[in-house]
Formats: structure tokens, sequence, C-alpha cells
């Protein structure tokens, strides 16, 4: 027999714990999408009605089109939104897949079933086949991806498509338990201030649309508290991303801490450039980024450039002179620091454009494309005769992978006249799987600088895929296992004079900022809405004391016991 849960007072403050997916501080009444699903029956249609039926089809299909063309054009170029305009291009290639046409038209024509019947039970047949793939980060992405578009065209199709959140009302937190890379998308973030959802994961498409427009997320919640969480409908509701808590009638107390944790990361010219323990630098993908950030923040350097975006942007690989321009930029970006450009990083979860798939990921899929790695260093090259770049080689596993690399670039640069000098290239790994944490000594003797990858070498360390939700007992930001890899890393890259930094997504968790500092990491690359927030951290912090922190969470023996230390 199931007891019953503790009342808790519609009036008073609840704080209710969950998982900040993206950090940050909202505060908004909260407002609850819809989650009944649309009832779907199965219809037998009179001969005279097919082709009817199938102009209905084509219509939400054209309709659901335009939706996607409409958000990917509103990302376009917009700060930070790279990777939202990615992953909506990758929707309006799924859309137009011959199988949601052929197929399902064809089926209509033979059956003379409804649309949405058949519409719904070719969707439903690819997303079992794909949730069938265990392990695949693709295989997760493309069945969140799937179960959207089907959202979309079925809602077209019944009338009842949901309207935009983009159309909503201001200042509200928005609770769906499930939401989807495109909802997300189509938010203001003038009106929408937070995302809440039972459950999600902090690489999921979702919570990168979610990042790049800069809302904070929380997800992963116990059941018994989001079917309380539902009878606050129209409530003020706080999320504290630090913390990872949702606070239902905060006092004024709470309410005035919340104000004084949001002024301070909206000071956009108040920022010290730099501080005493570590240099803070941001990722980008494009032109329009560079731009934004010589705009708002001046004299920061590019500590990832995501070259890989280039081509997801464009669906199609920039020709050499295409990439030659945008390196160019690159190595006139700075006058103090080299930018750091990241070769391209394609896989089976970011595939190349307009390419068949290649089973490999990072480095190996590179050395398998022969000429596209090449072309790539030709470019580099060139752009290298106008300032220094810093080349980091990503996915490394062993270290012939970056002497290979190196090679073809001696190769290609004997073949230029002697303008252009590979003294003005440094070289620099990806370190983000356990095998390149065991070769570290090795990696670090063919290398000028190394950037840990997070995501990856938390992923590879506990044998995960990127867009599961982990249990409890091992959903901390790092693992200590991972902690303890990260600390051996930096210790050998100290031991060798080798410049190190983080670029994952636990660069910009503040509640690891004191750990960072305290293995003395020296740059911090984050997105660019996380540099003020992350400047400020640093600057009030004493270094003294972040490695006294640091000593303890490196002798923590669990999650648990991580989590305790980090609050």
């Amino acid at each position: 027999m199931n007891m019953p849960t503790p009342s808790v007072e519609k009036n008073e403050e609840w704080r209710v714990p969950g998982m900040a997916l993206v950090s940050g501080v909202a505060i908004g009444k909260a407002f609850f999408l819809g989650t009944s699903p649309l009832q779907i029956r199965e219809l037998t249609l009179p001969q005279e009605e097919v082709e009817h039926e199938i102009h209905r089809y084509y219509k939400a299909l054209n309709r659901s089109k335009s939706d996607i063309v409409a958000l990917e054009k509103e990302a376009q170029g917009k700060q930070g939104q790279q990777e939202i305009s990615s992953i909506l291009q990758a929707h309006l290639e799924i859309i137009k897949d011959p199988i949601l046409t052929e197929e399902v038209v064809n089926t209509i024509r033979k059956d003379r079933k409804n649309a949405e019947y058949v519409f719904s039970s070719v969707m439903g047949k690819i997303e079992e086949s794909l949730t069938a793939v265990q392990g695949t980060p693709l295989a997760v992405d493309r069945v969140q991806d799937i179960h959207d578009i089907s959202n979309r065209v079925i809602g077209h199709l019944c009338c009842q498509y949901k309207s935009s959140l983009g159309d909503a009302g201001q200042n509200i937190i928005v609770f769906s338990k499930e939401l989807t890379p495109s909802e997300v998308a189509s938010a203001n973030p003038s009106y929408i201030r937070g995302f809440v959802s039972l459950v999600g994961a902090p690489t999921s498409h979702t919570a990168i649309v979610s990042r790049a427009k800069n809302i904070p997320y929380l997800a992963n919640f116990s059941q018994e508290n989001w079917e309380r969480i539902q009878e606050y409908s129209g409530r003020l509701v706080l999320i504290d991303g630090i913390r990872g808590e949702i606070i239902f009638n905060p006092k004024s107390k709470t309410l005035e801490s919340c104000y004084k944790q949001k002024s301070s990361s909206y000071r956009v010219k108040s920022y010290p450039q730099a501080t005493p323990h570590a240099t803070v630098s941001s990722h980008a993908a494009s032109l329009e980024e560079l731009r934004m950030l010589s705009e708002f923040f001046p004299q920061t350097s590019i500590g990832l450039f995501r070259s890989e975006f280039l081509a997801i942007a464009e669906d199609r690989l920039p020709s050499v002179e295409e990439q030659e321009g945008v390196y160019k930029s690159l190595a006139l970006f700075s006058d103090e620091k080299a930018s750091v450009l990241r070769l391209f990083d394609f896989g089976e979860d970011k595939p190349c454009p307009g390419l068949d798939p290649i089973k490999e990921r990072s480095i190996r899929y590179l050395l398998k494309s022969s000429l596209m790695l090449d072309d790539q260093l030709r470019a580099i090259l060139t752009a290298s005769a106008s300032g220094p770049l810093k080349v980091l080689i990503p996915g490394t596993a062993d270290v012939v992978e970056i002497i290979e690399v190196k090679r073809r670039l001696e190769n290609i640069r004997r073949s230029f006249n002697k303008d252009h000098v590979i003294e003005n290239i440094a070289w620099g790994s990806m370190i983000e799987t356990p095998a390149a944490v065991l070769m570290i000594d090795e990696i670090l003797q063919e290398c000028d600088f190394i950037s840990i990858g997070t995501n990856d070498l938390m992923q590879y360390t506990l044998g995960n895929n990127r867009e599961a939700v982990l249990p409890r007992y091992l959903g901390n930001p790092l693992h200590p296992s991972v902690m303890r890899m990260i600390h051996h890393v930096i210790s050998q890259a100290k031991q060798r004079n080798v410049h190190a930094s983080i670029c994952g997504e636990a660069a910009a968790n503040l509640s690891l900022t004191p750990f960072f500092l305290g293995l003395g990491v020296q740059e911090l690359a984050v997105a660019m809405p996380a540099i003020v927030e992350l400047r400020e951290r640093i600057a009030s912090l004493n270094l003294n004391d972040c490695v006294e922190h640091t000593e303890k969470l490196l002798r923590a023996r669990t999650c648990e016991e991580v989590q305790v230390l980090l609050t």
C-alpha cells in the first residue's frame, strides 16, 4: 500500500531539488505546457477521399517545414546560436526524407487509411528502431528529433499544434514533462525566463538549445515531486541553477539573494578583463560570433573555435579559400593571445554535410578523410602567414595521431613558398578519453598546449551515452574518477610547462570553479553568455582556499561526498 506524500501548504516556500542542465538564476510565474497526447484514431477512407487525404498530409508537412525554416532563420547569425541553427537544419533534413513522403503517401493509397494514423505508425517504427540501438549518441539524438517532428506534423494534421513559445506571456517559467529542441528554439528569452522538465540530460539537443539562448533549465525531479509541482500553476517560482533547485513562493530573503545573483550576472562592461588566477576565454563557431565577441567582450581571446560548424551552418564543406578567410580572421583576432582553432570534429553525432557517414569520430574521422584534412591544413597554413594560430586536434587517443597531423602539415609547407612559416602554428590536443589521460606524458611531448574536454571524458570514463540521465549516485557535474583524471593531466602539464585549459560544460559550472583554480588550471573556455558570471566568480575566490578545497574533493570517494563539498 502506497503511503501518501507529505502535504505542502501552497502559500509556503517550497524548495524542490533537481539537476541544473543550464546554469543560471530566473524568476517568473509557473506556466505548464499541455502534455495530453493527441488521440489518433485509425480510419478507413472511401476510395474517392484518398487523394484529398494525401493533399491534407502534404499541407501539414509543408506547414511543418515552414515552422522549422522560420525558427532556423531566426537563429542564423545570432550570438551563440550556431548550434541551434545546425539542430534545426538536421530537423529539415529529416522532414525532407523520402520515407516521410513516399512511404506515407504510398501507404495511404494502398491501405486507404487516414494520414494521422499512417504517419504516426511510420514514425513510431523509426523511433523503435533507433531506440533499439543502445549506447550511440546519434541514435538517442535522433529519437528526440523524430519525436519533435512527429508532434509537429501530427499537430498540424489534427489542427491542434500548440502555439510557439515565442507567443507566450511575459516573465514565465515553462514547465513540461518533456521539452523538445524546437519548443525551446521558439522561446523569446525576453519573456521566457527558464525551463523545467521532469527528465532531461545536460548534453541533449534541448539543453544545447536552451544554453545557446542563455535560458536556465532544470530537470530530473522525482515523480512524487513532479505530481505535486503541477498544483503550482501560476505561482511565483525561482530557478536556482547554481544549487540545482526550484523554489515556489520564495520568501523575501530568498528573492533578495536571488536578485543579487541576477544583477551581478548582467553587468557587462564592469568586469575585470583579467583575473589573478585564471584566464576566461570564449567559444566561437562563426565570423558573426567573432564580431559579437569583439563588441561585447573586448580583449577576450578565442579558447575554442569549432570549425566543423562552418560546414554544418552551410550544409556543405567550405572551400579551401572560404576556410582561409575565416582562419585569417582568427589569426588577426587578438594581438595578445593566439586563437585556438579546433580541426573539424565530425562523427556519428555530428555528421559531415554531403558526405557518407564514416564510423569514426574526431581525428580518426579526419585521418580516414585525408583530402578533407589536407585542405583544412592548407587553409590553416596560408592563414598563419597573417598571424599565429593554435591548432587543436580533437579526440586524440594515441600520440601517433598528433605526429601524423604534424607530418602532413610539414609536407604541405614544403609545397608552399618561403613566406609560410610553420613556427606560427602551435599544436594542441584535446584530452577527452581515458586513453589520452593514461598517455598524457607522451602526448605532452608533442604538444605546446592541451585542452580537457570534460563532456566526452565523463562519457567515456563512465561508459554512458551523452543523452542518458545518469542515476543519482553518478549524477554530479564531475565523477570523482574524472576529477582525479583531470588532476593527473594538469599535474603532468605543469611539470612540462605546457599550457592547459578546460573547455567542456564543466568550465562554466560555478560550483567547480574553485576546484579548477585549486588544480592550477590556467584557462577556462566557455560560451559567451557565461563569461561575465565566471570572471566575477574567479575574482571573488581566494587561491589558498581553492587549493585546500581541491585537496578535499580529490579525497572524495563518492559523488555524494563530492556534492556535499560543492554545496
